[in-house]
């Protein structure tokens, strides 16, 4: 999700480690 941060699907859900902007981006072991 953010170039700094790996992102899961649970930080995603959680809004933790990953830019809330882009949290529609994120996948599995993405960013």
């Amino acid at each position: 999700c953010d170039d700094r941060n790996p992102c899961t699907l649970d930080s995603c859900d959680t809004d933790v480690g990953c830019v809330h902007e882009k949290k529609a981006n994120c996948r599995p072991g993405g960013r």
